[in-house]
């Protein structure tokens, strides 16, 4: 058997670094949300160029985000909160 290295990279590991920083930009997304920053589609590419999937995906957990237009292909973002699991 081939020694094992734990400094080696598994073919698991650039998976993992990319669900790890999808979830990293989805919670820095709802932070700015929480402290009431404002956000458009110009401070979310400044993080994550795949900004529109973190959106979705939060929406999937149950976050409700609405988008609103500004002008200038400038969307805005607007947290309402999470819906009940009821």
């Amino acid at each position: 058997f081939p020694s094992h290295d734990k400094n080696m990279k598994t073919k698991d590991e650039p998976v993992k670094q990319a669900i790890d920083r999808r979830r990293s930009h989805e919670a820095r997304i709802l932070d700015m949300f929480k402290n009431g920053d404002e956000v458009t589609t110009t401070t979310l590419r400044r993080f994550s160029a795949n900004h529109t999937a973190r959106i979705s995906e939060l929406r999937r957990e149950g976050h409700i985000i609405v988008r609103s237009y500004r002008g200038n292909g400038i969307y805005e973002y607007v947290y309402l909160g999470i819906r009940d699991e009821d």
